[in-house]
């Protein structure tokens, strides 16, 4: 049998590595630049940020009063990292050497598939339930997703049920403001699929020049609209109704860490027949921090 149908030697397995490494940086990561960076994320659980409460100073206090103690308001919000992995067995017909080359389906097919694995769990951390910690116990509860304040009707500013809109766009950046959100210097986003695109991009042709104005175009895309940069995602959830829950969010307010950045592997599996398995493994950790950074579109397709 010709060497390269042989051991698995040192090179092939750097190769394979290095090769994935780079597939994986070329493929578009769709919401990691939108999110804030948790570093040193360590163990099954940890802790993503800290929130400060609001607290409220004394007026007027006469000289002779107590000197205030004021309660302190904080809670942290921890993560739970998830396991990202991909394998698949490469024949005794095709060589370590073909396998671990940039272009093989070992490489690509699976860099794609641990990139889509990490943009479906930032995704989640959308709507998704938080891990709160109050400072008193050090205790936390998963709450779930305030839709209650957070939300904004599928039929908002309308007779009936309608997708993305001009008004549903402005109601948005009203609920920062109204939430004291700086979104003058606030870095916002919008997740979107094709449907919302065609949607916004439709109306904004026919609708006042002074909202055309403030809208970014690159073939028939809208990629910026008053100041919120729209982010193409075609796995947006649906809620029971089948309406599309589109996320709006400012950087602060969502943030994500790598726990095990990814790694790479190719031994030879006894339970396959001793035939070369390449194993790719990853951790990642996503949340939200505070819902009234974050908003929920419903969208009528």
């Amino acid at each position: 049998m010709p060497q390269q149908f042989g051991p698995i030697e040192a090179v092939h397995k750097v190769r394979y590595n290095d090769n994935v490494q780079l597939a994986v940086q070329r493929k578009r990561a769709i919401f990691r630049e939108t999110f804030s960076y948790i570093p040193d994320v360590k163990g099954k659980e940890a802790q993503a940020v800290e929130l400060v409460g609001k607290s409220q100073a004394q007026r007027n206090a006469p000289n002779n009063a107590p000197t205030p103690n004021i309660p302190p308001s904080h809670a942290g919000i921890w993560v739970k990292p998830q396991r990202l992995t991909w394998g698949r067995t490469i024949p005794s017909s095709t060589s370590i050497l073909t396998a671990t080359q940039y272009d093989s389906i070992y490489v690509q097919e699976g860099a794609a598939a641990m990139r889509r694995g990490e943009d479906e769990i930032l995704a989640e951390a959308f709507f998704g339930n938080r891990l709160v910690a109050q400072d008193d116990t050090g205790l936390y509860t998963s709450v779930a997703f305030d839709t209650a304040n957070q939300q904004i009707a599928v039929n908002y500013g309308a007779g009936g049920n309608t997708n993305l809109t001009v008004k549903k766009f402005v109601a948005a950046l009203s609920k920062f403001q109204d939430a004291e959100i700086d979104i003058d210097h606030e870095e916002i986003y919008c997740a979107i699929t094709g449907k919302q695109n065609e949607s916004l991009y439709a109306e904004l042709q026919v609708t006042s020049k002074d909202y055309r104005n403030k809208a970014v175009f690159e073939d028939k895309r809208v990629m910026q609209f008053m100041g919120v940069w729209l982010v193409p995602y075609s796995s947006l959830p649906k809620d029971g109704s089948g309406y599309r829950r589109v996320p709006f969010w400012v950087k602060s307010g969502m943030h994500m860490g790598d726990a095990m950045p990814l790694e790479t592997m190719i031994e030879r599996n006894a339970a396959m027949q001793y035939q070369p398995h390449p194993f790719m493994e990853q951790w990642i950790a996503a949340t939200r921090s505070e819902d009234e950074k974050v908003i929920e579109i419903l969208c009528a397709e």
